[in-house]
This record gives C-alpha cells, structure tokens and sequence, in this order.
C-alpha cells in the first residue's frame, strides 16, 4: 500500500514540475491555430501556451506551432477575407511540420513590405522587405500553404519566399506577385526536396543576377496548371531545374509560361541536372526572351532525358541558338523529345529559329514527332527551322515550313552527324515553303564519314534557296545518303537570279545519294544571268545537280545537271507526275501532293523497293505502288466511285475543288486510323 502511494506522489510531483516548465495545451497533438488578425507587431511579448489566444496574428500562431512538436494547421477567421497582412519583419523559422490554409488567392494578401520596380528585361530598384518562410528544422519538414497572395517580398537570399533545403513543399493557389530574391536564387527555393506547384501564378517577380525568376529546384519539381508570366532572371526567367551531382526532375503539366526574360539561357525554363529527367505536357510557352540560347526552354549539361508533348512554343526570341528551345547535352544515352507540338512564329539571332538540337556525346537521340514547327526565322545563322548537330535525329510525322535562314538550311540545317549510332531519318514528313538565304532551301544536310542521313515519305516543296539546293543540298562526304518515296516539287534554286545557285530539287555534292521511287518534277534553277565568257544563256539544272544514284524506278522532270545512270527511271517532258496543290491533311501537320487521275507515277514504282505504308498511313500495293510520298487518294476514290456505281471524275476533274474535299476527307480517315494504330 506505502509503495502506491509513493507512487501517485511521485505522478504528482512529475506533473507539477512539467506545468512549471511551460506545458502546452496542445502538448504533441496535431493543434489547428485561427489567424484573426492581420497586424504584425515582431517587437510584442507573446506567450507560447499552445493556445493562441485572440487576436492572433500570423507570426504567434507560426510561434506556437513551431512549440508544439506535432504536425500543425493555421487558418484564417472569415473575418480577415480582402484584408492585408503587412510584414513588420522577417517571420520566424519553420522548425515543425505545418500546414497554412489561407482563404484564397483573391481573399487574403501577405505583403513582405519591400519594393520592386522591374519591368521586363529591365532591373530596377530594390527596397528589401522581409523573408516570410525559411524551414529550418532537424531533418527534412513537411510544409503547405495554399490560399493566398504574397507580393512585395524583396530580400538577398534563396527562396527570398520560401527557402526549402531537403524539404517536402506543397503550394496551391498561390498567386506571387513583385517578389525578389535579388541577387540568389528562385522566390521559392528547393534544394535536394520535394516541390510541388498546383493551380499558382508567378507574375512580376526577379531574380535578379540569380537563377530562376521563381522557381529554383535541385530536386523534384512538379507543376500542374499554374502561370508564370513577367519573371526575370540570369538562368531561367521563370523556372531553373538544376543539380550538380543527382539526378533532379520537372514534371509540369498545364498552365502557361509567357513573357518572361532571362539574361542568359531559358528565357521561360532552363533545365541542367545530372541525370534525371524532365516532362512538360500540354503548356503554352509564349513570348519569352532570353540574352543567351532557348528564348523560351534551354537544356544544357548532363542532362539525362527531356520531353515537351503537346506544347506550344510560340513567339519566343534568342540572342542566341534556339528562339523556342535550345537543346545541347552532353550525356551518353540522353533523349530530347519534341512530341505533338507546335513550334512557331520564334525568333533566334543565332542558328535554330525555332530548335536547336545538338549533342556532344554518343548515342544521344533527339527526336520530333507528330509536330509543326512553322514561321520561324533564324536572323544572323542557319536552320530558320531547326538546327541540328549531333548523334541522332528522328523526324516523323511533323511539317517544318514557312521558316527562314539568314544562312542556309531554311527549314532544317544539319551540321554534322557525329557518334556511335550516327544517323538522321526524316519519315511521312513535309519541307515546305521554307527559305535560305544560302544553300538548302528546305534541308541543308551533311553526313560524315560512315553517318547516314534517310528521307522516307517525305514532301519537299515550295523552298528557295539563293544558292545551290532550292529543295535540298547534300553532302555525304564519307557518309551516306537516301530518298525513298519522295516527292521534290516546286522549289526554286537561285532565287535571287545572279548564277551562283544550281539545282531547282536537289544539290547533291561529294557522294551521291541514292535516290528511290522518287518524284524530282516542277522545280527551278532561277538563273537568268549568262556567266562571264559564256555566249547565250546559262545552263539551267532545274531539279537536279551533281552525281545521283537511283534505285527502283523515279519520276524525273528534268536531268540537266545531273550525272548518274537513268535507265530504269521515268525522264522528261513526256511524263506528268500529274501532282495536285499542296493540301493540309486533316488530323496531321503535314501536306501532301496528291497525284491526279492522268498521273504518270501511279503504279508505276519498283515492286522490290516499295515502302509499306505513305506519307499518312495508307497501305502501299506491295505489287504495283506509286512513285512518291503518298499513294493517289485520287485513284483510290475513282475507282471506289466506280465500283460502286456512284459518280465517276474525268481526269481533268481530279483537281478541282469537289476533288479537294474528298481528298481532305479521306486523308483525314486514314490520318485518324493512323493515329489509332499508333496509340
């Protein structure tokens, strides 16, 4: 009996001295604090009881949840809905888990009391405020905080916002506005962590000299449906992904990423990690502009793997390479995808106006499918489309038109095909209306020694080119080159009639290509100046010029120029390729030519050497195909029509417009059915 009782006293004693000591009422227990008043006074005497009594203010409840070992929420009263909260000071460390749950973006502002006047590319003053949320606990914290406005927070350290090492971050409806973290980096900065970004805007804010405008991660990074627009830093206007030494990762999907700048590279987004990878999905990147390469994405260093799928690169500018996305990596194994993308309207002072792809190491592959990329200009360099130097590239399924070179290669230039594997394949795809002012209106294409460089279903029309190549100029010094199933229409060397240009289709220089089922008909060599000492006019290589080897059976207009053995091929005036007007295919981005009823190129291909399947996914009659980049849709619908005992087309019918329908229609069915096959 004297033992109990010796024992419920010594209970007592333990509990009056753990009283006299500052209990908390909620001791460990996960305790929620109501904010219900937005003053912040940093010089008052607050007492840490667990209970944060009325009024409580921000910085109290931040106190006594940091007191109490549990993980805690703080909410704000209805009360404080439209009010302000005016920072006095910086607020303390966050040393627990916690959870802020504002009211909503629109209904609760947290104001840092600096000042920032920066407008675009240009810096302007810096009054420092104060920094809100700095982690700081013994391990790694979990922290989230939603529901709210936080702006004119201005202070020279990383994450001027929230600074975050190996942290677990959540953020949603946040809306940051005129923040700045001056000099360091990214308004919320991630070290080796978790970050993730739901349903936010990042507007007007800086970084000054430092690296992303707001958002710097060396971790993991996921961005769902959040707008950054007006952000300004050295690397990565708006986001900056980057890690020395692990694999970092972006996964972003959603939202938009418009108008902000970066001294260097990445104007929108730059990403450079060891390893890791990165996925942006269905984002609108509009606008950016950067000093350096990528006016709106820049990929650099030792990244591991990247794609951008059904994103819009619109109306970005680089002082260097790369006006929509600069891509230079230097890892074995490295993929750069662009899939179901639009890339337009970008500019670059240097090569790539719209991409520049490139690698310095073996085995990477970049690869563009499913994609436009049109109406980019490359202004002082090559590549008005796309620029590549490298390992590996695919293009399949994609147009690339309507772009224009200072230099040469208006659509797509390759510099060089380096590496292991060393190959570029250009697949069911349309060069068209592209421009340089050098050689290779379309495509300017070099292949070193053992590379190989393939165009296979492909349409190339309507390029120009003031030098040699209105279509295509190839040199496969050492490498090799093929054209199989080609349609080289319409396009025009010369293009500024002074005789420096040959070779309207194709300029083949060094090794020839070899040339397979191919259509070189209707192109131009603008010449019209008689060469010095040359009596009568100049000598005129409309579609071809230099040494071809063919193979299977082509269509070719005109050989003037050329040299190669044409014994098996369709030459001359007296065949029609009988092509129709470049049509938009429904459900794809390319164009196709199709070929007219009285075309001379139907069935007329070498059994041996016919491809599978067109330029959209129609089977080819592996008995009797045609002669370039699609199968006639004209035929197959005439002989439909017959056979069913529906209305019948003459020849000279094939083009008009009711034709142009049907041949939309049903492009548009086997486009559909191609993309089924493929999903």
């Amino acid at each position: 009996m004297k033992y109990r009782i010796l024992y419920l006293a010594m209970l007592a004693v333990l509990a009056i001295a753990w009283s006299s000591t500052g209990a908390r009422a909620g001791g460990d227990v996960p305790t929620t604090f109501t904010v219900d008043s937005a003053i912040d006074n940093s010089s008052a005497m607050y007492t840490i009881d667990g209970t944060c009594p009325t009024p409580c203010t921000l910085r109290e409840a931040i106190l006594e949840a940091n007191d109490n070992i549990a993980a805690d929420t703080i909410v704000f009263a209805a009360s404080l809905n439209g009010s302000t909260i005016t920072m006095d000071d910086h607020f303390p460390d966050i040393t627990d888990d916690l959870t802020i749950t504002g009211p909503g973006s629109a209904l609760l502002t947290l104001d840092g009391d600096g000042n920032l006047v920066a407008t675009g590319s240009v810096k302007g003053s810096h009054d420092y405020g104060y920094k809100p949320f700095d982690l700081n606990g013994d391990g790694p914290l979990t922290f989230s905080i939603s529901g709210m406005t936080i702006r004119n927070v201005i202070y020279d350290e990383n994450g001027a916002v929230i600074d975050a090492a190996d942290d677990n971050v959540t953020v949603e409806d946040v809306a940051f506005i005129d923040n700045s973290s001056y000099d360091l980096n990214g308004l919320i900065y991630s070290g080796t962590g978790t970050l993730t970004v739901t349903d936010c805007l990042f507007m007007d804010n800086d970084a000054d000299s430092g690296d992303g405008g707001a958002i710097y991660a060396g971790g993991t990074l996921t961005v769902t449906n959040t707008d950054f627009m007006g952000n300004l830093a050295d690397n990565g206007g708006a986001i900056h992904v980057y890690s020395g030494t692990t694999g970092a990762s972006l996964t972003m999907t959603g939202g938009s990423v418009v108008g902000n700048y970066a001294d260097s590279s990445g104007g929108g987004i730059y990403i450079g990690y060891s390893g890791g990878s990165a996925m942006i999905t269905g984002v609108r990147l509009s606008s950016n502009e950067s000093s350096g390469g990528g006016g709106a994405v820049a990929v650099a260093y030792n990244v591991g793997s990247t794609m951008l799928s059904g994103v819009m690169l619109t109306s970005n500018n680089a002082g260097a390479s790369g006006g929509g996305l600069y891509a230079f990596v230097g890892t074995t194994g490295a993929t750069v995808e662009v899939l179901d993308s639009s890339v337009l309207h970008n500019e670059s002072a240097g090569s790539g106006g719209g991409l520049y792809l490139g690698g310095s190491t073996p085995s990477a592959l970049f690869t563009v499918q499913g994609s436009r990329v049109e109406d980019n200009e490359a202004t002082s360099g090559s590549g008005g489309g796309l620029y590549f130097s490298g390992n590996s590239l695919d293009v399949a399924g994609s147009s690339v038109s309507d772009n224009i070179a200072s230099s040469s290669g208006g659509g797509i230039y390759i510099s060089g095909i380096y590496g292991n594997d060393k190959s570029v394949e250009i697949t069911g795809s349309t060069i068209a209306g592209n421009t340089a002012n050098g050689n290779g209106g379309g495509l300017y294409a070099y292949a070193s020694s053992s590379a190989t460089a393939t165009l296979l279903n492909t349409t190339v029309s309507g390029n120009a080119a003031t030098g040699h190549g209105g279509g295509l100029y190839l040199d496969s010094s050492g490498g090799s080159m093929a054209i199989t199933h080609g349609t080289i229409t319409d396009n025009t060397a010369d293009d500024d009639n002074n005789d420096t240009g040959n070779g309207g289709g194709i300029y083949a220089l060094s090794d020839a290509p070899t040339v397979t089922n191919t259509i070189i008909a209707g192109n131009d060599d603008a010449s019209d100046v008689t060469p010095a000492g040359v009596k009568g006019p100049p000598t005129l290589h409309d579609d071809c010029s230099g040494s071809i080897t063919t193979a299977g059976v082509n269509l070719i207009g005109d050989t003037t120029g050329c040299s190669g053995t044409f014994t098996d091929d369709l030459v001359g005036s007296e065949y029609d390729a009988g092509l129709l007007a470049l049509t938009k295919v429904p459900g794809l981005p390319i164009s196709i030519h199709d070929l007219g009823l009285a075309s001379d190129a139907i069935n007329a291909a070498d059994p041996a050497t016919c491809a599978e399947e067109d330029a959209i996914g129609q089977t080819r009659n592996p008995d009797a195909c045609d002669i370039g980049a699609v199968e006639s849709i004209s035929l197959a619908l005439y002989l439909y029509n017959e056979a069913n005992g529906g209305c019948t087309m003459s020849a000279s019918e094939s083009g008009g417009i009711s034709m142009a329908l049907l041949l939309l229609a049903v492009a548009g069915v086997f486009a559909f059915e191609r993309r089924r096959r493929r999903s």
